[in-house]
């Protein structure tokens, strides 16, 4: 399994190409990236900038090699690569709400936009004018469409809603395709036909029709004669095709799942807000769901040969990581939260070269020093601002440079303070030195020794408080004509 970081944002969507060496996404914004892979790198060689609100939606056709994107701003575009450059066409929905999510059909003629408008649209190019058009399915949608998925057969179509129900409708346009035979969902298929429907907010509806949430993800089976869907409560559910429709669901205890996929005929994959997939199993003969197992879940260091002491302290230290809410997700997916968590994380250690910086600057501006001695006094701020950007470039990657660093920004501007000819609060300077150095001892034990983080800052409210103490005594509570300058 790869894993590759694209952007600090959430990426809200995303579409893989035919052979899997490019992908469009959405870095939760108006635009769109294509990113192309570079040997064990990915290079972004594209930008798609047409929508004027969030991109909701995309889909790569792996044949004709179209990108279809939607958004909040109501529109739908489809992309073409012509002379290296993809050109946009409007594709005009008239929906009166954001667009939500989009799919191409499989003969690539048609593609599917669902939406806030309690509606469908279906979109299909036509030749006599040149230019794409949609015709709606409306009834009985109640709700917000959130997902889409096509049947092999390219007619039918999948659709799950914010009104806890999974649909299946007939999308055929007899302008761009010829009459479907039977199947399993149905024969007679007009446009718009409600072939299939499940779920309910009952109890009775959520036991024998699937779920009763919000639908997030369908998907037809290769075959096209199964249909899977999960749903905010956290159920997965399965309807076998025919007169009577078969519905299997399994209640999960996990967080929603998001999107499903069938792998095999029996097996699928799903994944949501617990950041790892799962998988399921389904028994055709018996008509049953069951829990397969969690993917994408790192191996676990062997047990062997320890103590009896290290495998308490193993269990202890196990029990205070799941109480605890700063510790990483034990899976390679990271959520948008902990996205957002990296950033603070990142300007937490941004800010400790400018509290650094801050903490010389009043002894640095009040006190006589040398000419060569009084550059310091810009040269501080330089050198904070290079560890800020050595931060965001380089957060957690290189600890020990991090830490030499902190180390040269808090004893370099020391050296010039012991050169001053006025010596008081020079023991107080360097009593708060000495229990911001004694700190960093607990800082890199944090995890080792009990509450190793809460004396770190211990030591560094105490460390500043003699910092603040020093700098009132000598420097604010002075007389002002005792106070030495070099200006």
């Amino acid at each position: 399994m790869a894993y590759y970081s694209f952007l600090l944002e959430p990426i809200s969507c995303h579409a893989w190409n035919k052979d899997r060496t490019q992908i469009a996404l959405c870095p939760n914004n108006h635009d769109v990236h294509i990113y192309k892979k570079d040997g064990t790198k990915w290079t972004k060689i594209h930008e798609l900038k047409e929508h004027n609100g969030q991109v909701t939606g995309i889909d790569w056709a792996p044949e004709s090699n179209r990108i279809v994107t939607c958004g909040a701003d109501r529109n739908a575009y489809v992309w073409t690569l012509k002379e290296g450059t993809w050109k946009p066409t409007l594709v005009i929905l008239r929906i009166n709400r954001a667009a939500r999510c989009v799919k191409w059909s499989p003969k690539e003629n048609k593609f599917a936009v669902g939406s806030g408008s309690r509606l469908i649209s279906i979109c299909y190019f036509e030749q006599e004018n040149d230019w794409w058009v949609c015709k709606h399915i409306k009834k009985p949608i109640r709700s917000t469409i959130l997902s889409l998925d096509w049947h092999p057969n390219n007619v039918l179509l999948a659709a799950g809603s914010c009104d806890f129900k999974c649909r299946v409708f007939s999308a055929y346009i007899k302008e761009v395709e010829e009459k479907p035979g039977p199947t399993p969902w149905g024969s007679k298929m007009p446009f718009g036909e409600v072939l299939f429907e499940s779920g309910g907010s009952g109890a009775a509806n959520q036991s024998s029709g699937g779920g009763g949430g919000w639908v997030h993800g369908v998907c037809f089976s290769h075959s096209g004669n199964r249909l899977a869907w999960t749903s905010h409560d956290s159920t997965v559910s399965v309807a076998e095709g025919g007169k009577t429709s078969t519905v299997s669901s399994l209640s999960s205890e996990t967080l929603p799942l998001l999107c499903i996929t069938f792998i095999t005929e029996n097996s699928l994959v799903a994944a949501g807000h617990d950041c790892y997939p799962v998988l399921f199993v389904y028994d055709g003969a018996k008509g049953s769901l069951t829990f397969g197992g969690k993917l994408d879940v790192p191996k676990q260091a062997a047990q062997k040969g320890i103590s009896a002491r290290e495998r308490f302290q193993n269990l202890d230290r196990r029990a205070s990581e799941t109480q605890s809410t700063d510790k990483d997700l034990n899976t390679l997916h990271k959520n948008s939260i902990r996205s957002v968590e990296h950033c603070f994380h990142m300007c937490d250690r941004m800010v400790i070269y400018f509290f650094i910086a801050a903490s010389y600057a009043p002894w640095l501006n009040l006190r006589e020093l040398g000419p060569w001695a009084c550059h310091m006094r810009w040269l501080v701020w330089v050198m904070a601002s290079f560890g800020t950007t050595y931060v965001f470039f380089f957060h957690e990657r290189y600890k020990l440079m991090e830490l030499i660093c902190y180390t040269v920004m808090g004893v370099f501007p020391a050296l010039v303070i012991l050169s001053m000819p006025e010596q008081s609060g020079l023991y107080e300077l360097l009593a708060g030195g000495a229990f911001y150095c004694l700190g960093m001892v607990f800082f890199k034990s944090d995890g080792i020794v009990p509450f190793a983080h809460a004396i770190w800052h211990m030591f560094v409210a105490t460390g500043a408080a003699i910092h603040y103490y020093a700098i009132w005594k000598y420097l604010y509570a002075q007389p002002s004509n005792q106070v030495q300058t070099s200006r």
